[in-house]
C-alpha cells in the first residue's frame, strides 16, 4: 500500500506530540512529565518521607583505660576513630534499612575531643515508580564506660594465668633479644599486664590458652624449659565449678653467644669431644658449641660443633667461665708458621 509523503509527516508529528507531552502537577501545578502519581518530585518528597523510621541519634560506649568500644552485647573491640570498622558497628546498631537502600555512608569531621561523631548516610527508595534519594546526618554520642577487664584490673583480679620468664645470668642480652622479638611479632597483644622482676619478666594473661600460646612462641626463639603449677581460687560445690590461677615458670638457659664454658670430662666424652673448654658461637632453640683445640691430619684446624637442647643442658648444667664483657681486644703484629709442630694429646688435656 502506498502512503503519501504528507501522511508520513502527520504520523511523525503525532508520535512526536505523544512523546513530548507534559502535564501539570496535581498539587502545585508545575509542568512535569507524566508519572503514576501525577506529582512533581518536590511534592512527592513532601508527601512521602523515605527517612521515616531511621534513628537520628545513636549512643556508643568507650572504655578510656583500654581504648576499646562496646560491640553489643558484651564484646569490647579496639577501633580507631572514624575508621571503617567503627562505621560498620554504628550502622549495625541502626538496623532500620529494610524499607530503603543504603547507598553511601561516611563520617563528617568533628573535634576529636568532643566525644561526638556525625555519620552522613545516603539512602534510596522507590516511590510511585520514581527513585528518591536523600542524605541525612546521624549524631553519635560517645559515653565513657569501664569494660569488664578493666574492672578486674582495678580489683586486682584480672588474670587467670601468669608466665614467669627467668634467666639467671650476669648480663641481659637474651632478655633484650626476647623483648625485641615479642615487639616485632606482637606476641604481647593478649597480655593484660607486664611486670619487670629481678631476673626476668612476668606476663599476665586472662586465659590459660593465651599463656600456652605465649610459651610456645618463646620456645621457638630461645632455649628454655617450663614448669606449670595451679592454685585453686574458688570452688562452687553446687555447680561443681573450679576456678584456678595457672603459673608457668619458664627458665632460659644462662648461656649466651661468645661465652666460654667448661664441661666435665665425662660429659665431653659423651659428646665426642676431646676437650672440656668450649665456646658458644650461636644460640637459637639449641645451644651451639665448638671445640677450638681439636686438630686433624693435613695440618687443618677443625672446629667440631655440638648442638644441645635446653633439656640436655639442665640435665647436666655447666657454668660459663667468662663472657664477652671480659674479653680483651688485641692486635696481631706477626705470624710465624710452624709446620712440624703438633701438640700431643697429653698437652691438650693438660690445657
Amino acid at each position: 500500500m502506498c502512503v503519501s509523503y504528507a501522511a508520513r509527516r502527520v504520523r511523525h508529528f503525532r508520535v512526536t506530540l505523544v512523546l513530548t507531552m507534559k502535564i501539570l502537577c496535581c498539587d502545585c501545578g508545575v509542568l512535569i512529565e507524566p508519572n503514576s502519581a501525577n506529582m512533581c518530585v518536590s511534592c512527592i518528597r513532601r508527601v512521602s518521607d523515605i527517612t521515616e523510621g531511621i534513628k537520628r541519634n545513636l549512643s556508643i560506649y568507650y572504655c578510656k583505660f583500654c581504648q576499646r568500644f562496646l560491640n553489643p552485647p558484651d564484646t569490647w573491640l579496639k577501633y580507631e576513630l572514624e575508621s571503617r570498622e567503627l562505621l560498620t558497628m554504628c550502622l549495625k546498631k541502626l538496623n532500620n534499612f529494610n524499607h530503603v537502600r543504603l547507598v553511601d555512608a561516611k563520617f563528617l569531621w568533628t573535634e576529636p575531643h568532643s566525644y561526638a561523631l556525625i555519620i552522613q548516610i545516603t539512602i534510596q527508595k522507590e516511590v510511585f515508580g520514581l527513585i528518591l534519594e536523600e542524605c541525612i546526618n546521624i549524631d553519635v554520642k560517645i559515653f565513657k564506660q569501664m569494660c569488664t577487664n578493666c574492672h578486674k584490673v582495678e580489683a586486682n583480679d584480672f588474670y587467670r594465668a601468669i608466665v614467669q620468664v627467668r634467666q639467671k645470668a650476669r648480663h641481659k642480652k637474651t632478655l633484650y633479644f626476647l623483648e625485641q622479638v615479642i615487639l616485632k611479632h606482637k606476641a604481647s597483644n593478649d597480655c593484660c599486664k607486664i611486670e619487670i622482676e629481678k631476673d626476668g619478666m612476668d606476663f599476665c594473661f586472662r586465659t590459660p590458652q593465651h599463656a600456652h600460646k605465649f610459651v610456645d612462641f618463646i620456645n621457638c626463639f630461645v632455649p628454655c624449659v617450663h614448669k606449670e603449677s595451679q592454685e585453686l581460687i574458688s570452688h562452687d560445690t553446687h555447680n561443681n565449678i573450679y576456678n584456678y590461677k595457672y603459673t608457668t615458670l619458664l627458665t632460659i638457659v644462662p648461656i649466651c653467644k661468645d661465652d666460654v664454658i667448661c664441661i666435665s670430662r665425662k660429659y665431653a666424652k659423651s659428646l665426642g669431644l676431646a676437650n672440656s673448654i668450649l665456646i658458644c658461637y650461636r644460640v637459637t632453640k639449641l645451644i651451639y658449641l665448638i671445640d677450638p683445640l681439636t686438630l686433624q691430619s693435613f695440618d687443618i684446624f677443625i672446629m667440631l660443633a655440638v648442638a644441645l637442647s635446653a633439656k640436655e643442658y639442665f640435665r647436666q648444667p655447666f657454668p660459663g667461665i667468662c663472657n664477652m664483657a671480659q674479653f680483651v681486644k688485641y692486635m696481631i703484629v706477626d705470624v710465624e708458621n710452624i709446620d712440624k709442630y703438633f701438640p700431643s694429646s697429653a698437652h691438650r688435656n693438660k690445657f
